[in-house]
């Protein structure tokens, strides 16, 4: 929790600084630091702090000292409800209406339960009603959630603090607490004291009579009267409902003794009778009448349809021991939970039934175990997809003195495969917690070979260790590091050798091993006290090489994913590269960097190893501008600054053939690209120095000029392809000029960067268009990429463009962009504006894609106005 409140309170505090109502649509993320969410992550959950209870999704509670500096501070009352306000007002980047409704919930949640002492599965539970209530206030009525789930009322059926958790439930659910919130609650299901049982129901007939308004009817809460056998108490209702029409007929047969056979047997009729009449509930209450539960019940769970219902009646009628009750968990909700898979729901069940051995077992082996029937679900621990099962099961587990009788390689199947869960659900950090916190040894026949290098980045093996294999949803080929951050639809990934990546590819594989990581396993989340410390030595001598080791470096490289991908949306938000806010994302990275490599290390990732695929994720997620300010201000230690420019001239090459390629392109990928080509622009001043610097000097400068060129050609084509006429203006404005300075021999960079600042400084307007000008055009149709009326870009509609106008402007431009590129070539040996090296560049990779794609787009014309180019 202490973790969840930090989070919180840096987005309180990066919420504040926004106070007008032109800042109510965000476009920047706040800084969060991943060095403290470590920090938190591996400290003790479980100790109390001031104001807040314990962690609400660990596992196994464990007693550790932490020192008082280490402690983290709680939202008060005040923050929380400021925050909840903001995040009304205010929209985040990357957020959905719903997410934000989530996260109001949530923060609306820690401000019910300040100051609240419960249990860890009474705050469980807590946390999940809260969240339910206040979510449904804000969503709209086609999606709220009805009610809670098995899965959520286990927490309560094993939590200590349950008059605590009622009286949370009756409050939330305010003055009307019938059967329905009852049931949506799962009261009738966790309620462990019978007394408090027949007190709730009582309160829901109650309720039920009461919130009718003026014209109270007896039936709706006979039912429920009938189970606590206040027949006389049903008596009296009838007594003051006047208006009834059945008045008359329900005093005369409720005088009678129903404790003789002969009213026991008219009741049984007048409840058949009204079976006929599909009046189920009051039929119900007639057969309680004549004492006759397991009818009730049968009716009940046959026509209406709610077990919660009967298992209630049962309780509340002849108590926890009724041997009805037994056989309605064991006949009909059993059976019903296994056909369902629903793993909670059974462990709640045998649980109720005192059955603690079969609850257990029943989180992890298979459901056929339980049932004579053909299990249609996955039958086998592999089915678990929830990873809060895992912390059920180790709770229950560690309360058990009997032996359970499962199978040690079923549990260490499901410890596997519930930190594989993790990963799925984007927490990979969660997964390494698993695998090092629960620490398991592998079963004796599992075959166990040392980790080294090669497990991580490149593998020649055909025979996958079994902790491998667990983790392979398909057959894969091998593959070397880069794969670890290759989506299945990578656009970027091409499907031929390039012209680019074969003539500047390096000759050494920046990813070959060169060292044995993995040297021993030990526990990334250990504590440093001196006992845990002697423990941890106890434990580690029993510890084997079990395949895991390169897994959990994966994990650890799959935080890069999540770390980058909020770099690049933070850097990609700011209007300005150099202004304040950036400076401190700057500094916040470098930090994050350094917590980064201190992770890796932990699962033995060498500091130069992870600092290589942090640089490479970087440069993948169009985050290197940071990397190169930070280059530009110092080197970090552990940092390969040639490397990085090897790479960064790799991937330049890599996106800018992208642009090349007559392809279709989606608009992220558009995006991606401009974004690349932009940053790669302004940062060319700094790029093209380090290159000077680190760089071969035989090379640097004719490389330095090859990027600028593919870049700068790349831009207009990108920008051409999304319609931002005005923005490839500017470039086509420009390009003549540019291409004089890139075929200087001397001073060429300063040029290129004098040329790039034209650019950036916007100073270069299309003509003004006048829409009387093109009287052809109706309604203001889009003939240039926009609405001739609005002269307004819309991204996602103008991108789409594919009429004949769009197109022969796209064509036109990129026929001015041969002929530009042709005069320049033309002109070598004249003028020398080009070098013969760079004049070869062109003709091997740029004049060829733009060639064929101007022919493409011809033909597509053509096609368009059929053959007729006069239209």
């Amino acid at each position: 929790m202490e973790l969840v409140h930090n989070v919180l309170l840096t987005l309180y505090n990066f919420l504040k600084q926004f106070v007008d109502e032109e800042d109510n649509l965000i476009t920047e993320l706040p800084p969060v630091s991943f060095s403290k969410m470590l920090k938190l992550q591996n400290s003790n959950t479980s100790k109390e702090i001031k104001g807040g209870y314990d962690a609400l999704f660990d596992g196994i509670d464990e007693e550790e000292k932490v020192s008082d500096e280490d402690e983290v501070r709680f939202m008060t009352s005040n923050e929380a409800k400021n925050l909840a306000y903001s995040l009304k007002h205010k929209n985040l980047p990357g957020l959905s209406k719903k997410d934000k409704f989530q996260l109001i919930a949530m923060v609306n949640t820690i401000i019910s339960n300040q100051g609240e002492s419960m249990d860890a599965n009474g705050a469980r539970f807590t946390a999940l009603v809260e969240n339910h209530f206040h979510l449904n206030q804000q969503l709209p009525v086609e999606q709220k959630q009805p009610s809670l789930q098995a899965r959520d009322f286990t927490w309560a059926l094993h939590s200590q603090s349950q008059d605590l958790l009622l009286e949370k439930c009756i409050n939330l659910c305010g003055d009307k607490f019938v059967w329905e919130d009852a049931k949506s609650l799962g009261i009738f299901l966790w309620l462990q004291k019978i007394d408090i049982v027949r007190d709730q129901m009582a309160a829901i007939a109650r309720n039920t009579y009461l919130s009718q308004g003026d014209f109270k009817d007896p039936i709706n809460c006979t039912l429920f009267y009938l189970a606590l056998r206040k027949k006389n108490l049903v008596q009296g209702l009838w007594r003051t409902a006047g208006h009834h029409k059945e008045q008359a007929a329900m005093l005369k047969f409720l005088a009678n003794d129903f404790s003789q056979p002969r009213w026991q047997t008219a009741a049984s009729k007048n409840a058949f009778a009204l079976l006929g009449k599909q009046r189920f509930e009051y039929a119900a209450a007639f057969f309680l009448l004549a004492d006759k539960l397991r009818d009730a019940v049968n009716v009940i769970l046959k026509n209406v349809k709610d077990y919660q219902l009967a298992i209630a009646i049962c309780r509340v009628y002849e108590g926890d021991h009724s041997p009805i009750l037994k056989d309605i968990i064991e006949n009909t909700v059993i059976p019903t939970a296994i056909q369902s898979g629903d793993r909670w729901l059974i462990s709640m069940s045998y649980w109720m039934l005192n059955k603690q051995k079969e609850s257990i077992r029943a989180i992890i082996v298979p459901l056929s175990q339980f049932s004579d029937k053909t299990v249609h679900v996955e039958d086998f621990a592999a089915a678990v997809q929830d990873p809060n099962t895992f912390i059920l099961y180790n709770q229950l587990k560690g309360g058990q003195t009997q032996d359970l009788s499962v199978p040690y390689d079923l549990e260490y199947q499901f410890y596997l495969l519930v930190s594989k869960s993790y990963e799925k659900l984007g927490c990979p950090l969660l997964a390494l917690h698993i695998l090092t916190k629960y620490y398991m040894r592998p079963p004796e026949e599992v075959s166990t070979v040392e980790d080294k290098a090669e497990d991580l980045f490149y593998s020649e093996s055909n025979k996958p260790a079994r902790a491998q294999d667990l983790f392979n949803d398909e057959i894969k080929t091998p593959s070397r590091a880069a794969d670890l951050f290759d989506d299945n639809d990578d656009i970027f990934a091409p499907s031929k050798p390039s012209y680019s990546t074969n003539l500047f590819d390096d000759s050494d594989d920046i990813f070959a091993p060169k060292t044995d990581l993995f040297v021993d396993d030990k526990d990334i989340f250990a504590s440093k006290d001196l006992k845990d410390e002697t423990d941890n030595v106890e434990s580690m001598n029993k510890l084997v090489y079990d395949g895991l080791d390169a897994y959990k470096a994966m994990l650890v490289i799959r935080l890069l994913q999540t770390f980058f991908h909020a770099a690049s949306a933070i850097y990609n938000g700011l209007q300005e590269p150099d202004n304040v806010h950036e400076m401190k994302y700057r500094t916040r990275f470098l930090q994050n960097r350094q917590a980064i490599l201190e992770l890796g290390q932990s699962v033995k990732i060498p500091p130069h190893v992870f600092s290589r695929l942090l640089m490479e994720k970087s440069i993948e997620t169009d985050v290197f501008p940071l990397y190169l300010y930070i280059l530009h201000e110092g080197v970090p230690e552990n940092f390969d600054v040639h490397q990085f420019l090897r790479a960064f001239k790799v991937g330049c090459f890599e996106v800018n053939e992208v642009a090349l390629m007559p392809q279709d392109l989606d608009y992220a990928t558009l995006v991606f690209v401009e974004h690349w080509t932009e940053h790669v622009i302004k940062t060319f001043d700094i790029w093209s120095e380090l290159r000077s610097r680190y760089c071969n000097p035989k090379t640097a400068t004719l490389t330095t000029k090859q990027i600028a060129l593919t870049t700068y050609i790349s831009a207009i084509l990108i920008t051409l392809k999304e319609r931002q006429y005005e923005k490839a203006w500017r470039l086509l404005y420009h390009l003549k000029s540019f291409l004089d300075v890139v075929g200087v021999s001397n001073n060429s960079e300063a040029a290129i960067s004098d040329c790039f600042n034209q650019l950036l400084n916007n100073d270069t307007k299309m003509v003004e268009m006048i829409t009387e000008d093109f009287d052809s055009l109706s309604d203001g149709s889009s003939m240039f990429g926009f609405d001739m009326l609005e002269e307004v870009y819309r991204p996602l509609f103008d991108s789409q463009d594919s009429s004949p106008a769009a197109n022969l402007l796209e064509a036109a431009s990129l026929n001015f962009v041969l002929s530009s590129i042709e005069h320049s070539m033309q002109c070598q040996g004249k003028h020398h504006n080009l070098g013969e090296l760079i004049s070869d560049f062109i003709w091997t990779t740029l004049l060829d894609p733009i060639a064929y794609r101007a022919h493409c787009l011809k033909k597509t014309i053509e096609t368009q106005l059929e053959c007729d180019l006069t239209k």
